[in-house]
Formats: C-alpha cells, sequence, structure tokens
C-alpha cells in the first residue's frame, strides 16, 4: 500500500493534466470554446508585439537611396 500511494503520489500531477485533457476532449463544445479564447489571447500578444516592433523595423524596411555606380 505504501509503495502504491508513493507511486500516486509521485505521478498526480501527470495523472491530472491526463483527466483534465480527458473532460476537455470529451466536450467539443468545450473545447472549441478554449481553442477560440486561446487563439484570441494569441492573436491579441501578436499584435502587441508587432506594434511594438513595428517603429523600430521600419526604418530599414525603406529602400536605399541610389547605389553607387562601378567604375
Amino acid at each position: 500500500l505504501a509503495l502504491f500511494t508513493l507511486y500516486f503520489a509521485e505521478r498526480w500531477g501527470v495523472i491530472r493534466h491526463d483527466l483534465e485533457m480527458f473532460f476537455t476532449l470529451g466536450s467539443r463544445h468545450r473545447l472549441k470554446a478554449r481553442l477560440l479564447a486561446e487563439g484570441e489571447r494569441l492573436a491579441t500578444e501578436v499584435e502587441r508585439l508587432a506594434d511594438e516592433y513595428r517603429p523600430k523595423l521600419q526604418p530599414k524596411l525603406e529602400p536605399p537611396g541610389p547605389a553607387p555606380v562601378a567604375r
């Protein structure tokens, strides 16, 4: 019994995650809602990062002046 209890205690985090995934995947509606929420969160984060880095990259995106003439 002690070995079983120790094994269970060590593996509880994995078992809990597996149970959550089982019930989440079992409910298609809940899975869809969770994926949509995660997608919206990621889209917001990408937009925030794009707004942050766009000004830093803008001068680099402009074409350079005329190329020097080789003689």
